[in-house]
């Protein structure tokens, strides 16, 4: 893989990942998502970012994974939400942030070789998890340990 399409993907899973905290932060409601306007523009302006990164991924790149993202497709859905956004199907753009781009960010993962390679906000959280359990645990004991109270 050429660098600059690297580089690209590195973005396009970057603007993933801010879907995926923005449907985390409000919620998986389709309900709130319609009544929404800035879950709905957050939402659809990562969506333009991807579009606009995808259309600049070299030729080759986009033919050879074609089978397996719909390059096209994502360029239009750009196309959709910059040129046409009054008349943008919220259904759409709710679909695609649920469905779509979990694969997409799986697509990039894969091709930048992450999918195995914790963050070192994964290794962070881990590692506050685990001592959390242990102050848990020795919470535990020392309120089995204390003695009763006088009445």
């Amino acid at each position: 893989m050429l660098r600059p399409d690297e580089q690209r993907l590195e973005h396009i899973l970057d603007y993933c990942n801010r879907i995926e905290k923005t449907v985390a932060r409000y919620g998986r409601s389709y309900e709130l998502f319609l009544s929404d306007m800035d879950y709905q523009q957050s939402i659809a302006f990562s969506i333009f970012q991807i579009g606009e990164l995808s259309g600049h991924l070299s030729p080759e790149f986009r033919e050879a994974t074609s089978s397996e993202i719909p390059w096209v497709v994502i360029k239009a859905m750009r196309n959709i939400v910059v040129h046409s956004y009054n008349h943008v199907n919220l259904d759409t753009l709710w679909d695609t942030a649920l469905h779509d781009i979990p694969s997409l960010k799986a697509f990039c993962e894969d091709r930048l070789n992450l999918s195995h390679t914790p963050t070192v906000l994964d290794t962070i959280c881990k590692d506050a998890t685990a001592r959390a359990s242990e102050l848990n645990a020795d919470k535990t004991a020392l309120a089995q340990d204390a003695p009763e109270p006088q009445r």
